[in-house]
């Protein structure tokens, strides 16, 4: 139970608002619910009948409770922090009782230190840092065992040697990711399999090279010095995106609110360039198919992605192909069967088909 305290009753001034808006900025609420998340998170590494159990249970009972103060806190509620032994190890000392010293392996037993797996599809740091992990312990493996770290990890627990067992045993102790079999993590692979599965699946086959010449109009011609400020634009675009909440006004102030706001910041400079959308979509395909096949292509979708189509419009036929239902037919997808039908069409409504 928390003391409390009533808010002193007063006029309410419309100017004035913001100031209980003010009163709820720079809470704690996020890292609370982040420890909450964790601590779901730990439950599947320990049997219900557990104390290790039952305390993560009575410590998520706690966080609901004081997640509700914090919300509350605007009226004069009076916030406990979090007991430090929840989130920082407990250092056993030679001064300390036996009961001091169990209570303290106890806690670091459940320490909330990591956060779940899931996390890498959120945080873009957690992804960054998960990353060069694996990165780091698969040149490991295949120094070790010529044998990359996936494939180690998937491998009949028989047919491992002592080392290899010792570096499985190591990569997830270390892990700075907690990766049990909590739903957001089993939900979390899932997707990730799928995804991969449906990449594959519509993997074009096509040479980049021919692939972005469906995306230019070769019937325009590019301007060389065009050409070279567009892709310095490419290389300002992706550096700014890694950094975007960093880019500021003169007063110090986020320039963009959206990243909307800012691909049309990065249009207008294009504009700049060349008046001509046919153009800068052209090189703007081409520095991202061609010059640089294996690179991520959004600079030239998000900033260009009108002039694309314009190019893909001038390119259309009388006749196109286009997958309609059919119980026979040999194309499937999400559990239904289709077939191409050709299509006659007005390429002056073409807007209707792209």
């Amino acid at each position: 139970m928390y003391e409390t305290r009533n808010a002193p009753k007063s006029k309410i001034i419309e100017s004035e608002l913001y100031k209980s808006d003010l009163k709820g900025f720079d809470t704690k609420v996020g890292f609370l619910t982040n420890l909450s998340t964790t601590m779901y998170a730990m439950l599947p590494n320990f049997s219900e009948d557990s104390a290790e159990y039952k305390e993560i249970i009575r410590r998520l009972k706690q966080c609901r409770k004081e997640q509700g103060a914090i919300i509350d806190a605007t009226k004069g509620l009076v916030i406990k922090p979090i007991p430090e032994h929840w989130t920082k190890y407990t250092k056993i000392t030679e001064d300390m009782s036996e009961e001091e010293i169990e209570r303290a392996k106890f806690n670091n037993s459940i320490l909330i230190e990591k956060r779940p797996q899931f996390m890498v599809n959120l945080y873009q740091n957690y992804s960054r840092d998960y990353k060069k992990y694996c990165d780091d312990w698969n040149v490991r493996s295949i120094g070790n065992f010529n044998i990359e770290l996936k494939d180690l990890l998937v491998m009949d627990e028989e047919s491992l040697s002592e080392e290899q067992k010792e570096l499985i045993n190591k990569f997830y102790k270390y892990n700075p990711l907690l990766d049990s079999d909590c739903t957001m993590n089993i939900l979390s692979r899932y997707m990730q399999k799928k995804i991969k599965e449906i990449k594959n699946i519509n993997k074009i086959k096509l040479r980049t090279k021919e692939q972005s010449d469906d995306l230019r109009d070769m019937n325009v011609l590019s301007d060389k010095e065009h050409t070279t400020q567009i892709y310095k634009l490419c290389d300002k675009y992706k550096s700014e995106k890694r950094n975007f909440g960093n880019i500021k006004s003169e007063d110090g102030s986020s320039r963009f609110k959206t990243i909307e706001q800012y691909n049309k910041s990065i249009f207008q400079e294009a504009l700049l360039i060349s008046s001509n959308i046919s153009e800068l979509a052209n090189d703007a395909v081409s520095r991202c198919y061609v010059s640089y096949e294996h690179d991520n292509k959004e600079f030239a979708w998000s900033i260009f992605g009108n002039g694309i189509i314009e190019n893909i419009k001038s390119k259309v036929c009388d006749v196109i192909k286009i997958p309609f239902i059919d119980e026979n037919g040999d194309i499937e997808f999400l559990g239904k069967k289709y077939s191409k039908m050709e299509i006659k069409i007005n390429t002056e409504d073409i807007n209707d088909f792209l």
